[in-house]
This record gives C-alpha cells, structure tokens and sequence, in this order.
C-alpha cells in the first residue's frame, strides 16, 4: 500500500513538474505567432505604401491604373473585323503593312508619341495639330500648314479635361488659303518632311503623289487649278479613311479625276450651274446697262474695262463715239 501510494505522488509530482513548461511553451508560441502576425501586417502596409508611392511616382491614379488594367484585358482578337481579317488577312503590300503597324503603336497612346515626337532633337518646324493628324493617319490641312509661316504669335491651344470628356480650346482658323500651285508646293514640302520624320518608308509613295499633282497643274489651265487642289484634297482624304491604298495608287482616284477634273464631273456642273443661276437671276436694271453719262461729256477717269456704265453714245449705244457727235436724234 505504501508503495503504491508513493508511486502515485511521484507521478504527480512528475505531472506537475511539466505543466509550468507546457504553458510557458505555449505561451511563447502565442507571443512568437502574434509577433509574425504583426510582421505580415507591417509587411503588407509596407508593401501597399510602396504601390501608393509607385503610383505617386508615375502620375497614375489607383482608377487610371485599373481602367488601363480593364483595357489590356481586351485583346484585339476579340474584334469582329480582326477575327475576319485572320481568316480572310488582306493582300497589302509591304508599305501598307508597315504604315498600319505603326498607326496601330501611336494608337494605344497618342498623346505620349505626340509629345515624343515634337521633343525629338531632329523634329521638323511643323505645327502642333497637324501633328496629330501625322501620327493616326489623318489627311493634313494643307492651309493650316501654310498659315503657320506667316503666324507670329504663339500657339495658343490648350486641352482641359473634365471626367472622361476633353474639351480643347484655341484651334485658329487658317489665316492663309492654299490657292496656286506654288502655295500648294510649298505646302506640300513641308507637310513630306513631317510625314517622312514619322514613317520613313513611305519615301516613294509621298515622291510619286507629288509629282502626279504637278503634272495635273501643268495639264490643266491656270484658271482651274482650283480644280486640282481640290482633287488633291478629295484623294489625301480618301487614303486617310481608308487602310488598303497608298497615295500613289492613282487608279483608285479614277472617279475623282472625272469628279473633279473633267467638264462632264459633278463638282464642275454643280460650279457651273451656280455661275449660271446667278448670271439668269441678274436684275435686269442692273446700271451696267446704262451708257455712261461722263464718259459722254468726256470727264470719265475710268477705262470701258473698269468702269461701271458702258462707255457707249447714250443716243445709238455706238462705241465709236459720244452723244455730242452722234448724227441721230433718237435711239435705234
């Protein structure tokens, strides 16, 4: 009995011996997981403060960077037309492919390869708007290129951006008007050099049109070369809206030249009947009738050419000689 009785003791002694070091273990295995509890979240305070602080740093707002998130999400392949084009791709010629790549890159951010560009060492004098036109494939304002020789004061335009909506200020009208063929040369010349700065390969199509809209101002009278800048117009428009013919694939300008360069073309009627209609619906007391009444006593400064009466006899409208000498007493 007395054995068993110390052998009970000593087991709870035993006992009681490993309790202390079982909750002392337990204990600092609390102090030690809430330690790395507060380390994780340290961590992660730390790490959100870098991304804030990354975010400061590029000028991107936390909704900027989801929606630019949102818009790489969605591929190109996703588009009706780019799934037509993989299974019908386009016969384009190595130009065009090159051109459509490169529209396709200033796309995604044109406002960044517009400032790109304009900041480059070796940009050429060209002015800010047209600019853009340059890098989306827009036709250019040929008289807004013009109007920048002759404009002294600074360009003045500015963009203001309220949401999602941009509202820009300041676009001038053009001051000067491309009317001759030497304005549209001159035009012309430094319109090539910006494209020429942007896409390089396009060399021999810019040189090709260049000559093509020469040699209509040669063919054609001076009286109507207002005719040909007008082409030129209608065709650069045409190979802006389009993505499958180039500026020297004149044959695909082949209804424009009849259009626009030919007698029987809808442009020259229409211009011919509004000259018309106003010559039928002339006053027909228009003084330009009437015999000029100076030029009868002999006292008109003015040539029959300019002056505004007709430099006739007021007696028999004979122009080779005034009232004074006429022998009739009354008009025929």
């Amino acid at each position: 009995m007395l054995d068993a009785h110390d052998a009970t003791v000593s087991i709870s002694a035993q006992r009681g011996r490993q309790a202390p070091r079982v909750a002392t273990t337990s204990g600092r295995n609390v102090e030690e997981h809430e330690e790395e509890n507060e380390g994780s979240a340290a961590s992660t305070g730390s790490k959100r403060r870098r991304d804030q602080d990354s975010d400061d740093e590029s000028g991107e707002s936390s909704d900027e960077s989801v929606s630019r998130i949102r818009r790489k999400a969605v591929s190109n392949l996703d588009y009706p037309w780019e799934i037509e084009e993989q299974v019908n791709p386009s016969n384009l010629s190595p130009v065009l492919l090159q051109t459509r790549k490169l529209l396709v890159i200033f796309a995604a951010d044109l406002k960044q390869a517009k400032a790109s560009v304009r900041n480059a060492p070796k940009c050429p004098d060209f002015p800010s708007g047209e600019w853009t036109n340059v890098l989306s494939g827009q036709a250019i304002d040929l008289n807004k290129v013009l109007s920048s020789l002759y404009q002294l004061a600074p360009d003045a335009r500015h963009t203001e951006k309220v949401g999602e909506l941009e509202i820009k200020f300041g676009d001038p009208a053009p001051t000067k008007k491309v009317t001759t063929q030497g304005q549209w040369t001159i035009a012309w010349g430094k319109t090539v050099r910006a494209v020429l700065f942007v896409f390089r390969h396009r060399e021999e199509e810019l040189e090709r049109y260049g000559e093509h809209i020469l040699q209509l101002f040669g063919a054609v009278d001076v009286s109507q070369h207002q005719r040909v800048l007008s082409y030129d117009q209608a065709a650069r428009n045409r190979v802006a809206h389009r993505r499958d013919i180039l500026l020297s694939d004149f044959a695909a300008f082949a209804d424009l030249q009849i259009q626009y360069l030919t007698a029987a073309g809808s442009a020259a009627t229409a211009s011919t009947s509004s000259s018309t209609s106003k010559s039928v619906t002339r006053n027909p007391t228009d003084r330009r009738l009437e015999a000029c009444r100076r030029y009868n006593l002999g006292k008109c400064p003015k040539t029959a050419a300019t002056c505004t009466y007709l430099h006739v006899c007021s007696v028999c409208d004979d122009e080779t000689h005034v009232a004074d000498k006429c022998q009739k007493k009354s008009r025929n």
